[in-house]
Formats: C-alpha cells, sequence, structure tokens
C-alpha cells in the first residue's frame, strides 16, 4: 500500500527539499551557532526539553516517520517527518495555529519555493522557521503559511537574503530570508498552516550539534544536517511524548467519486510499531548492501551537499512508515530516477533482505513486485564487492536469479 506521499500528495512535498546552511545552497536548518553560549546550556538530560506540542495532538490524524523517500526530488531519506491535519475535521481547509514548543528563540525565517527546470513554480511559497531550544539544540519547521503578526512585522520590514540552490532534475529551490533574534514562550502561536486544499500541515526536523554518529558510517558523504539531525520526540516526556508518538505512521487516502475536499476522500491510518517509532535516516549496516550509496567521492567543498542533486545516490532502505517492506530509491545515473517497494525475501538471490546481502561472490536482482508501489522498469543487478564497493546494473526484463553483468557502474561510501 503506497502511502500519500508516493501517491496523492507527491507533488505537495516536493515543496519540503533545499533550503540554506549559511547562505550556501543546501538543504536548510540554522546550525550556524553551535554552543555559542549565546543561549542556555541545555540540560545533561533532553527529554521534557520540549512541553508544548507544536500542532493541537486532536487535530494531527498522523505523523510520517523519518526516512522518506519518493522516487521524484527525495532520493536520499529525508531528515524531518511529515504532519498530516485530519481530513474528518470541518473542513479539510482548517487553518492550524502553531504553538512554541517550548521557550525558544527564532533565529531564521525563509519564504521558501521550488521550480522545475524550466521556471514553473512547483507549488506556492511557504515559509519556514528555524529556532533554538537551547545551546547546541535547533529545530527547523517547514509548512508555514500566515506568520504570526509580530513575526510578519518583523519579516516584512527586515532586509532579505536571497538564495537558491539545486534540486534533482535541473529543478532548484528559492529562499528570501531573514535573521533575528525573537523570543517566544511556550506555547505562544508563532503561525499557522494550512488553507484551502491542504491536507498537510508542518514538517519538522531537530538537530543536535552533539549528537553521537554511527559506526562506519562515512560522514564526509552527507550534508550537515543529516550528520546531526535526529527525531524531535525525544525532546518530550511522559504522556505528551506517548500521544504524539502513537500518531507515526501511514496515512493513506484515497480520492472517491471524484469530489474535491474533504468529503471528496477516505483515509486509513496504519501506526508504525517497530522501534523507533519516529524511523531512521541513515540506515547503513557495514558489510551489507543496506543503506545508502554514492557515485564517486564527495569534494571537500560540498562535503556531498551535491550528489544527490546531481544524481548520484543509490539507497537500500526499508519503508519509513513500516519497515516490514524494503525500498530502493535510485537517483539516478545508471538509469534514470525511480524507487520500488518490495517486500523482502529472506532466501536466494531475487529481492533479497538488503541487510542480508554481504561480499558473498553473488549476484542479486531486484525489480518491482505486483501489487506494490513502484515507478520503475526493468530489473537491478547488485553485488557486495567489499565493504565500501557495490556494482550495480539496469538492466530490462524480470529477475530470473542467475543474472550476470554487462557494463555495471562501481558505487562507494
Amino acid at each position: 500500500m503506497a502511502s500519500k506521499h508516493f501517491t496523492l500528495l507527491l507533488v505537495a512535498l516536493t515543496i519540503v527539499a533545499v533550503i540554506f546552511i549559511s547562505g550556501c545552497a543546501g538543504q536548510g536548518g540554522d546550525t550556524t551557532k553551535k554552543n555559542s553560549g549565546e543561549y542556555p546550556a541545555c540540560p545533561e538530560e533532553l527529554s521534557g526539553l520540549l512541553t508544548v506540542s507544536m500542532i493541537d495532538v486532536n487535530q494531527i490524524a498522523a505523523i510520517e516517520p523519518l526516512g522518506a523517500v519518493n522516487g521524484q526530488d527525495h532520493m536520499l531519506p529525508v531528515d524531518h517527518v511529515y504532519y498530516n491535519s485530519n481530513i474528518n475535521a470541518d473542513p479539510i481547509s482548517t487553518i492550524l495555529p502553531v504553538y512554541a514548543p517550548a521557550d525558544i528563540t527564532i533565529t531564521k525565517i525563509a519564504k521558501h519555493q521550488n521550480f522545475e527546470a524550466d521556471g514553473t513554480p512547483q507549488s506556492g511559497p511557504e515559509f519556514m522557521i528555524d529556532f533554538v531550544v537551547c545551546d547546541g539544540i535547533t529545530l527547523w519547521v517547514e509548512g508555514i503559511h500566515t506568520l504570526s503578526p509580530a513575526l510578519e512585522e518583523i519579516y516584512n520590514k527586515s532586509e532579505k537574503s536571497y538564495n537558491e540552490g539545486p534540486l534533482n532534475q535541473g529543478a532548484k529551490a528559492t529562499n528570501y530570508d531573514i535573521q533575528l533574534a525573537y523570543a517566544a514562550k511556550a506555547g505562544e502561536i508563532i503561525a499557522w498552516t494550512g488553507g484551502v486544499n491542504e491536507r498537510d500541515s508542518i514538517a519538522v526536523t531537530a538537530f543536535n550539534e552533539n549528537i553521537k554518529q554511527l559506526e562506519g558510517v562515512n560522514y564526509n558523504y552527507y550534508p550537515e544536517r543529516l550528520r546531526t539531525a535526529f527525531c524531535y520526540i525525544d525532546l518530550y516526556s511522559g504522556d505528551l511524548k506517548k500521544s504524539i508518538e502513537n500518531k507515526f505512521g501511514d496515512y493513506n487516502m484515497q480520492s472517491k467519486n471524484g469530489v474535491n475536499g474533504a468529503e471528496g476522500y477516505t483515509a486509513t491510518f496504519t501506526p508504525r510499531t517497530q522501534e523507533p517509532k519516529c524511523g531512521e535516516i541513515i540506515q547503513t549496516i557495514p558489510g551489507t548492501i543496506q543503506g545508502d550509496w554514492f557515485y564517486g567521492s564527495p569534494s571537500i567543498k560540498d562535503n556531498g551537499e551535491n550528489l544527490e542533486s546531481e544524481g548520484k545516490t543509490l539507497s537500500f532502505l526499508h519503508k519509513n512508515t513500516n519497515p516490514s517492506y524494503a525500498i530502493i530509491s535510485i537517483g539516478g545515473n545508471f538509469m534514470k530516477t525511480g524507487a520500488m517497494e518490495f517486500v523482502p525475501n529472506h532466501s536466494g538471490f531475487i529481492n533479497r533482505e538488503p541487510s542480508e546481502v554481504t561480499a558473498d561472490g553473488n549476484v542479486y536482482c531486484y525489480n518491482p513486485q505486483e501489487g506494490l508501489w513502484s515507478i520503475m522498469e526493468g530489473k537491478i543487478l547488485v553485488q557486495l564487492t567489499d565493504s565500501n564497493h557495490l556494482k550495480v546494473e539496469h538492466q530490462d526484463g524480470s529477475c530470473t536469479g542467475s543474472e550476470t553483468f554487462t557494463s555495471p557502474f562501481t558505487y562507494q561510501r
């Protein structure tokens, strides 16, 4: 069963693609002020740091966990979660307040819009907000359609910086942003999300400058934000944490009778039961094909920032809403962009569980599985030659279990 981001709302999600760090093109989050002493020190125990839900819990239909890919613009697993507004609310155009989750300092506001390679807007503009909770912990909120009066006044009167950066397949992202230092109290309304025909609300990323890095992962391939991102739910505690955590899962919307508006859809929510319920970003398991692969080496300058936009990534993942399914996300290069979902096999050489494919000398084959989401044709051959190198090739036809390479590409990590 495909998630809404792979079906009805794929276009809506392309707005969550790239914002900018320190005035440079790239995916966002203001992580420039690290342990500066300018903000209150973080407690040793971060649980309970956030005390207010950013969206009224009763208005949250579901939250899509970390690690989404869509085979279009999100080729590497994304570092933010997506909120879904309740379509059974009256009406679908409900505008929801966004609350400060703690005493925070808002440091950046950006007006963001993505454009296709030919200049056609992918969606309408929206705002993104960065804020500091304590020294070294920052959050980024996207999907803002209206700023609070105080923030709107500040934004309108401030000088804007313009930035743009590349997206996949020649598209680009643009930002008009301001820097500020606005103190908001826990529970204060800082913005509103939603509007006519808006079924999503906010997307949220949290960054921790002191996060422990995963063993066996070469972080030089990843942009800065993916190195420090973590699940913001860990900043809550008690019953509030449980009530939000129970919202993680798949929210599948189906149109009925071609009718628009709330009355034109049915929706089902399937909670994610596997831990961590908030999902995972980097899923690499050293010694297997599971995780992210890259064509070429990252330069010192970009630290992997451009590899995704250049179509040089390949990922073998587990589905963020239901890890019992596997997903292959193809950035391009050895074939056009694409993705496929499958139920992994635990034996044989066809659609084998990625964490079970090792450097055993065998060639494994993957092809779309009938009845599951896919935006590719043909089959993908892979062979792990050692822990850090993967041979891969796209061929026509379906897997037989006895494939051989003719002209493979070599990916690394």
